[in-house]
C-alpha cells in the first residue's frame, strides 16, 4: 500500500495525532498558513489528502491546479466555501465535511448570544467598568419566554436550537429552509414557514444557512427592513449570508434592537468594520463551534473519514457524490502506480 500525503492546515485541535492513532499509512505534513508561496505549492504539490484550506491556501482552480495527485479534500467543519467543489468533481477530488459534528456546540452558542442580549448583559457589564453615571433600571431586559424565533436554514444547527428554545423558554418556532420538507421541520416540533413570513413575524431570527451563490446575500436590506421593530437578528452562519453594510444600516436607523455576528465577510474583521462600532452589537471572531468539545468530535471524524476514503470506503458526509466512479479510478490508479514504484 502507498504511503499517504496528508497536508492539514493550522487548526486549534491537530487532526495529525488522530490519524496516527488510526492508521500507520500516512505521512501527516503541516501546511502554516504563513509559508510562503512557493513553499505552500511545494507541499501541496505531493498531496493526495488536503484537510482544512482556509486562506491564503483556499482549494480553488489555481491550487488545484498544482494539486496533481490530490484525492480527497475536506474543511475542519461543515461549511466548505473554502473549496471549489465543482472544479473538484471535474479533477475527481472527493469532497466531505464535518456536518452535525458541532452543531450543539453552535446551537448553544446561538441561543447564549439571545441570553445575553435578551437580558443586556453586554451593556451592564461595560457600565459596571466604566463609571456609575446608570441605574439598574438602564438595563431592563425581556423575556425571551413566549417569544417567537424564527431560523433561517433548519439543518443539524437551526433544529437544536429550535429544540432549546421550544422546550427552554416555551418560544414559538418558525423555520425557513427549502432543503428540508415541511413534514420534517414539523417533526422537530417547528412551524415551516416563508423567508418573508419568518422575517416578519419573528422577534428573534437566528441564520444557519450554508454560503453559496444561492445564499450569497440572502438576508440584505429589504429582508433586514421585512423583520419587526427591536427584532434580534443571530447569524452564526458565513460571512455573506448576511449583507453586512445593509445589516449596519438598518441597526444604525433604531429598526433592529440588535445583532450577535460571529461570521464576517472578512475574517477577523477589520477593527475599523462599523459594525464593531455599535454598542447594540454582539461581536465574535468565529467561535461558535469554538470548545473543547467539538473541536475534538470534529478532528476525530474527520481523521475517520480520511482512513476510510483511503481504503475505497464512500465517506459519510460527501459533498458531491457524483465524482465518487472517477475517484475510484484514480484512487486504483494511485495505489497501483505505487506498488509498482515499489516493486521497481
Amino acid at each position: 500500500m502507498p504511503k499517504w500525503n496528508v497536508v492539514y492546515c493550522d487548526q486549534p485541535h491537530p487532526i495529525a495525532p488522530e490519524i496516527a492513532a488510526l492508521s500507520n499509512d500516512f505521512n501527516l505534513i503541516r501546511l502554516p498558513a504563513d509559508a510562503s508561496r512557493e513553499e505552500g505549492l511545494s507541499i501541496l504539490r505531493t498531496a493526495h489528502v488536503y484537510h482544512n484550506p482556509n486562506p491564503p491556501w483556499r482549494l480553488d482552480r489555481e491550487v488545484l491546479e498544482q494539486c496533481p495527485e490530490l484525492l480527497f479534500a475536506s474543511p475542519d467543519g461543515a461549511g466548505y466555501d473554502s473549496i471549489d467543489v465543482s472544479e473538484c468533481t471535474d479533477r475527481g477530488v472527493c469532497v466531505a465535511n464535518q456536518s452535525g459534528l458541532n452543531s450543539g456546540t453552535v446551537a448553544e452558542f446561538a441561543v447564549s448570544v439571545m441570553l445575553a442580549h435578551a437580558h443586556r448583559i453586554l451593556p451592564a457589564d461595560r457600565a459596571m467598568r466604566r463609571d456609575r453615571s446608570w441605574t439598574r433600571l438602564s438595563f431592563t431586559g425581556s423575556d425571551l419566554r413566549g417569544k417567537t424565533l424564527g431560523i433561517v436554514g433548519f439543518g443539524n444547527i437551526g433544529s437544536q436550537v429550535g429544540d432549546i428554545c421550544r422546550n427552554g423558554f416555551e418560544m414559538n418556532v418558525l423555520a425557513y429552509d427549502p432543503f428540508v420538507s415541511e413534514e420534517r421541520v414539523r417533526a422537530r416540533g417547528a412551524e415551516p414557514a416563508t423567508l418573508e413570513t419568518v422575517l416578519s413575524e419573528s422577534d428573534v431570527v437566528t441564520v444557519h444557512m450554508p454560503l453559496s451563490k444561492d445564499t450569497q446575500g440572502i438576508i440584505g436590506r429589504r429582508e433586514l427592513e421585512r423583520m419587526k421593530h427591536d427584532a434580534l437578528l443571530i447569524t452564526t452562519a458565513r460571512g455573506g449570508v448576511v449583507d453586512e453594510n445593509a445589516l449596519y444600516e438598518v441597526l444604525r436607523s433604531g429598526h433592529l434592537s440588535g445583532a450577535g455576528i460571529d461570521v464576517w465577510l472578512e475574517e477577523p474583521p477589520s477593527i475599523n468594520n462599523p459594525l464593531l462600532t455599535l454598542d447594540n452589537v454582539i461581536a465574535t471572531p468565529h467561535i461558535a463551534g469554538s470548545t473543547r468539545q467539538g473541536y475534538r468530535a470534529v478532528s476525530v471524524a474527520a481523521a475517520e473519514q480520511i482512513v476510510a476514503v483511503l481504503s475505497g470506503e464512500k465517506p459519510k458526509r460527501i459533498i458531491n457524490p457524483n465524482v465518487w466512479p472517477k475517484f475510484l479510478e484514480r484512487l486504483h490508479a494511485s495505489i497501483k502506480s505505487s506498488l509498482l514504484t515499489e516493486a521497481g
